[in-house]
């Protein structure tokens, strides 16, 4: 009897002449049930999708009716739509297997645009007027590396530490989209198995897992410098809920990846090849997505905002929340400022002009546009002499705008 690992073998070299897939990689007989295990695994991550979207959706909805604090619900709204996203292209990855490797990066770009949403959410706690961000951060006592405050001529503010943490931010977005256009170009080109595409593909892979690392090791050093005023905020919990949601997905995933790579796990009777390699990985995400959902009430709640509206508070629309959500353009400049500030050479002009309020906003560095005195005198809203003081200005702002 030829085992299951040599078949594979056999039909490896076979697709090395001929380019396709054999049929023995998703070769499983019905289980017990009278369906393939692909079947049901199918049928239970479409349940998880649309579970997910039943939980996610009406929270979107509360913010959406409640839209009191645009600046800040914009940013939830995105996190909470990722969750069912992503549970939405794993259940496609187990209905389509044919199709799954084109939907893999997908999972991964979402994600990309959900840190960079969640950073925007924390940048906006902490400095709510955007036309005052800058002389915030140029404020902001500077420190070293083990926290301890930095005196002397050497000190000049936190603001060249903030641009770093924003370039280390939005690089995940580059490097994602990166990584996406590469595993389309693999899939489309290479042979289904083949150890160069298996090759390539782990390079990819190990740069796309780097650049998310580095983004969330960034998003953890804003938040332990200035968690004295993100913690009243919930921030540590918001953080916990989605980043520790997806480290969940991952360590399972890449551990049974890692084990049908080196063969430890083989195929058997009811449990082919893909559905080791795809299957049972997408089933644990679409599982994962919707267990854990819930926790995105309280992480992500809209009850202040409600109370706010209540008090007759509401901004806009339901209409122009969700246009406001959709229209990705803020993304667009963080990664804009991004590539201006990853070069380096311009950092002391862009400084200089951002705390230059006599001729120049920090609407210049933000949307390239200029506004005069008197107008930008207006933005700061009488928080001007709090930017002597980061805390003083945080706490000022937060209790006369709720």
């Amino acid at each position: 009897m030829v085992s299951p690992s040599s078949a594979l073998d056999a039909a490896a070299t076979q697709t090395a002449h001929n380019c396709y897939l054999p049929s023995i990689y998703n070769n499983a007989q019905n289980l017990h049930i009278g369906i393939t295990l692909q079947e049901l695994m199918a049928i239970i991550g479409a349940i998880c999708a649309i579970l997910s979207w039943s939980v996610m959706v009406p929270l979107g909805l509360l913010h959406l009716r409640n839209w009191t604090n645009p600046g800040e619900q914009r940013h939830m709204v995105r996190i909470i739509f990722v969750i069912p996203l992503i549970a939405t292209c794993n259940a496609f990855m187990l209905i389509f297997y044919g199709a799954a490797w084109y939907i893999h990066p997908l999972p991964d770009m979402v994600e990309a645009f959900g840190v960079a949403s969640l950073f925007y959410l924390f940048v906006t706690y902490i400095t709510p007027n955007e036309s005052v961000r800058e002389q915030y951060y140029d404020n902001l006592e500077r420190r070293d590396r083990k926290g301890r405050s930095i005196t002397g001529e050497q000190r000049q503010g936190s603001l060249r530490w903030f641009h770093n943490i924003w370039v280390l931010i939005f690089q995940i977005l580059i490097g994602r989209l990166a990584t996406l256009i590469a595993s389309e170009i693999l899939t489309a080109t290479e042979c289904p198995i083949s150890d160069k595409l298996e090759h390539r593909r782990t390079i990819v892979n190990v740069i796309g897992t780097a650049v998310t690392v580095i983004a969330l090791v960034a998003i953890l050093r804003y938040y332990a410098r200035l968690k004295e005023e993100l913690r009243p905020r919930g921030a540590v919990h918001q953080l916990l809920a989605y980043k520790g949601l997806i480290f969940l997905a991952l360590v399972p995933n890449t551990i049974i990846q890692a084990l049908v790579s080196f063969t430890v796990i083989v195929p058997s009777t009811y449990i082919s090849y893909l559905d080791w390699q795809i299957g049972i990985p997408a089933l644990i995400t679409c599982s994962l997505m919707f267990a854990f959902s819930p926790l995105f009430w309280g992480t992500f709640s809209a009850s202040p905002y409600r109370s706010a509206a209540k008090q007759g508070q509401r901004r806009d629309s339901f209409g122009s929340g969700l246009l406001l959500v959709i229209n990705l353009l803020d993304i667009l400049k963080g990664v804009g400022l991004m590539f201006r500030l990853r070069s380096g050479a311009n950092y002391d002009k862009l400084r200089h002009e951002s705390m230059n309020l006599d001729s120049v906003t920090s609407d210049r560095l933000f949307n390239g546009t200029q506004s005069p005195l008197p107008q930008q005198q207006q933005q700061l809203g009488g928080y001007q002499g709090s930017l002597r003081n980061p805390q003083q200005y945080h706490h000022q702002y937060s209790r006369n705008h709720g």
